[in-house]
């Protein structure tokens, strides 16, 4: 409020002008100058105390109420007027397809698991129980083109020294499969239990012993072939050798460990081979052939040929025979000696080796 008669602003409740003196209640107070000026009920420092409105607005529930009321409006609800974007499709899609993945890894595997586990079985099915001996080979090797060729690897073998390959060039698995062991009680008439096959090969178990009785018997004819080239007193017709005392039979043992017959092997060489019609007429009698076919009989081969070959050790020159059979278009050593070996005089224990001088 301003004083009429000075001008000067008036504050508070006074009713004279402090600086003219004038009275004051006289004075009309316009509702013009309440619209310009404030009054003194609306002063503004009871204004700016009252105006708290940052302070109104932190007391204020609504926005809190809204941030946790987690319904969609009925707008938002309406496919219709709200369809789901694209992006927002493929986000979805994707992390269904993603809570799918584990499931169909699983099965997927359950599904391989399973294949593979039977691939195996009919794979064990088939060559251990079902088949036994028939394909699987773990003595004998994979045979020869000839019967010559068969001999060869042989005599190579023994230069290298090398004992099982020298078995393998025998039919051993192929040998016992096809043994007729009717075939021979019919033909010998007898029955002994150190024979080449001691049982029919009926099941997996005596086939397994037959297998283990026909490399045992090949290996000692190869023993004995070996003692009767380079010791051949050793062997004493089959009976034991007796040894009197200490010294004689120290020197019996130095004899068989003597290194020179093991390096005399090693310089060992083919030369040749030698037709056994050249060395007896009666390898080509009806009775030797009728013989010889009745042994292909016996152990199941296609065909039985008798092979000579001429073999050089150091300086000399031996003969070394052999019964080569072929089983299918194979050939495999059968016997050392062969047939051959008694038309030519030569010992049982020989085992088809003789210094060739001692032939002729």
């Amino acid at each position: 409020m301003f004083c009429k008669s000075c001008g000067f602003e008036i504050k508070g409740n006074s009713r004279f002008c402090i600086k003219c003196g004038n009275p004051l209640f006289n004075q009309d107070i316009s509702s013009s100058a309440n619209d310009d000026e404030p009054s003194l009920t609306t002063s503004q420092p009871n204004t700016q105390r009252q105006d708290t409105q940052p302070f109104v607005q932190r007391q204020d529930p609504q926005p809190a109420v809204q941030m946790r009321d987690p319904q969609p409006t009925a707008q938002m609800r309406d496919p219709q007027q709200y369809p789901m974007s694209q992006a927002a499709e493929l986000t979805s899609n994707t992390a269904v397809a993603k809570k799918k993945t584990p499931v169909l890894a699983i099965i997927l595997a359950a599904v391989i698991g399973m294949v593979v586990t039977a691939v195996v079985g009919v794979v064990l099915y088939y060559f251990v129980l079902n088949n036994e001996t028939d394909d699987v080979r773990f003595i004998e090797g994979p045979g020869y083109s000839s019967a010559e060729d068969a001999v060869s690897a042989y005599l190579e073998a023994f230069s290298n020294t090398d004992v099982e390959s020298m078995i393998s060039t025998f039919a051993v698995e192929t040998y016992v499969k096809n043994y007729d062991f009717e075939a021979m009680i019919n033909r010998l008439r007898v029955y002994t239990f150190n024979s080449d096959q001691v049982f029919p090969s009926d099941n997996q178990f005596t086939t397994g012993l037959n297998i283990q009785r026909r490399q045992s018997r090949i290996a000692d004819s190869i023993r004995l072939q070996y003692i009767n080239l380079f010791i051949p007193d050793a062997i004493n017709d089959g009976r034991p050798m007796p040894l009197t005392d200490d010294q004689e039979a120290s020197s019996f043992i130095r004899t068989l460990s003597d290194q020179k017959y093991y390096e005399s092997i090693q310089k060992l060489e083919v030369v040749g081979f030698v037709s056994p019609d050249s060395l007896s007429d009666l390898y080509s009698s009806e009775m030797n052939q009728r013989n010889m076919n009745q042994a292909t009989d016996i152990i199941g081969a296609q065909e039985l040929e008798n092979v000579v070959s001429r073999v050089k050790i150091d300086s000399r020159i031996y003969l070394f025979c052999f019964d080569v059979a072929r089983y299918g278009e194979r050939w495999y050593i059968n016997t050392l000696g062969g047939n051959i070996a008694p038309m030519l005089g030569l010992s049982a224990y020989a085992m088809g080796a003789v210094p060739e001088f001692e032939v002729q």
